[in-house]
């Protein structure tokens, strides 16, 4: 459940206001990167905190159901996949900062309209994320109860995620504009035609006392080039994709702890 459930305002949006052109020069951006990234022998397949992505066809997935919906099928949370998703990060530093200058007006807009206000200083680098058939991102939440520390190599801790490769472990980051902050606002453009996949639906979760539908399926965000701005404390998922191929980019935008 959101820990901002006093907001006026669950989310903000904009609708096609990213026209195709820009649509398509971030797709192709985001392809391109993946591709650089195999060629580099790195692994395109999004993980998520404690490594819960999908892995195989045999694994449990929670696709579209809630925990409350695995319980009553006998089916324990911490045995089931949540995401099955590919990625690409864009950064300023890499080339893509004409993505920043796009996408930050709207959020400096959609934190007034709101009325939220929200002290935010800095950005993590856009995820731009492909859902295949049978892609999906079950219920969570972007933000973490814990800022950001600075990781310093052979000091702080590091694992091997399941494809062998080394990560630092949450929370600890090597960007030091990240450190003692945490995630505030989310942003969500959907790059996709909704003429061109069946399935992958944006969902709030706005928690069992919200006066109201509980669950929201946030069809505003269908149109190509809309944009959904949200705090990153809200749950939410994207259900299974069942036809065709959906593009998304995320950004996350970060501030230091309420106050």
């Amino acid at each position: 459940m959101s820990a901002l459930t006093f907001l006026k305002y669950q989310y903000w949006f904009f609708g096609s206001c990213i026209n195709e052109k820009l649509c398509d020069k971030i797709i192709e951006a985001g392809e391109t990167e993946m591709s650089e990234m195999t060629k580099r022998g790195e692994n395109t397949t999004a993980t998520t905190y404690g490594y819960k992505e999908e892995k195989g066809d045999k694994d449990i997935k929670i696709l579209d159901k809630t925990y409350e919906d695995l319980k009553k099928d006998g089916i324990s949370p911490n045995d089931v996949t949540v995401r099955k998703t590919n990625i690409a990060w864009l950064s300023g530093s890499s080339g893509h900062q004409w993505l920043f200058d796009l996408i930050v007006p709207y959020i400096n807009e959609a934190n007034k309209k709101t009325g939220w206000n929200f002290d935010i200083s800095a950005s993590e680098s856009a995820q731009f994320t492909k859902y295949d058939p049978g892609g999906y991102y079950g219920w969570h939440a972007d933000g973490n109860p814990e800022t950001y520390k600075k990781y310093i190599e052979g000091i702080s801790p590091k694992m091997k995620d399941p494809y062998g490769e080394e990560r630092p472990v949450p929370p600890y980051v090597k960007d030091d504009i990240m450190v003692g902050k945490y995630r505030k606002i989310s942003m969500t453009l959907n790059l996709t035609d909704p003429k061109e996949y069946d399935g992958g639906d944006l969902k709030f979760d706005f928690g069992p006392h919200w006066e109201g539908n509980r669950y929201h399926l946030c069809e505003e965000i269908r149109p190509r080039g809309s944009m959904i701005v949200f705090p990153s404390s809200l749950y939410h998922q994207v259900t299974p994709v069942t036809r065709g191929t959906r593009y998304s980019l995320v950004i996350w935008f970060l501030g230091k702890p309420f106050k």
